[in-house]
């Protein structure tokens, strides 16, 4: 990146970087194959993102993907992922995490358009929200499509939403709040499918975070470059 301080983005972070995000992008590719739909085309977007990240940490002199390029695609998937939220409203499990997409696909949006004129306090904004949102991922308070938020189902070792209940336990057992235990090999490997997307999922925002700020202040103000955009990274 030929417009950043090499203090920001040394070649070993850009090393670092790259194979982080390829394992995100490989994690999220393994769901496309199962699922609903709508958990498919959500793993897709992530996927695109993890891709824009690779495309920008690359140990390259200029970005491979032109930045109008990029702006279209993630603007695209920006529209498409609020629209979809928007549509679920009232749903908290399949709306925030359409929501939380947006954000994030939003700011993919930003990367491939920096430097921008008047944006400075939304780039600030971005950096500190993608921080938190690591946290909550890690935390277990969001929810995605695949693993819902553990801290808001679980109290007592309770799950508190409604669960399958074997065929075996008959009528009578409609209703039962279904507990962890019933299923151990099941619910210890559940945890683990959910404790590792939700890894690539703080990585991801941790890695949006980073990198907006490496720009923020790494890349010449709008006022001493006549082209914004991405071009020459």
């Amino acid at each position: 990146m030929t417009t950043m301080t090499n203090a920001w983005l040394p070649t070993w972070l850009k090393v670092l970087a790259t194979t982080l995000f390829v394992i995100v992008a490989v994690a999220h590719a393994v769901h496309l194959r199962h699922g609903s739909r709508e958990s498919r085309v959500w793993h897709a977007g992530h996927v695109l993102m993890a891709l824009g990240m690779i495309d920008m940490s690359l140990p390259l002199s200029r970005t491979p993907v032109p930045a109008v390029v990029g702006e279209a695609v993630f603007a695209t998937c920006t529209v498409l992922a609020l629209g979809a939220g928007l549509v679920q409203l009232g749903r908290h499990r399949r709306c925030l995490p359409w929501l939380l997409a947006a954000v994030s696909q939003a700011g993919m949006l930003c990367m491939f358009a920096m430097p921008v004129a008047g944006f400075v306090l939304l780039i600030w904004v971005l950096i500190g929200w993608f921080g938190l949102e690591a946290v909550g991922w890690i935390a277990g308070v969001l929810p995605s499509l695949d693993a819902p938020a553990r801290i808001a189902i679980r109290v007592a070792g309770l799950r508190l939403e409604p669960a399958p209940v074997p065929a075996s336990a008959g009528a009578a057992a409609v209703g039962v709040v279904d507990r962890t235990a019933t299923e151990p090999a099941a619910g210890a490997s559940r945890d683990r499918h959910d404790l590792a997307l939700r890894a690539t999922l703080a990585l991801m925002a941790l890695g949006m975070a980073y990198m907006l700020l490496a720009m923020q202040l790494g890349m010449p103000h709008p006022s001493s470059t006549e082209n914004g955009g991405m071009t020459g990274m």
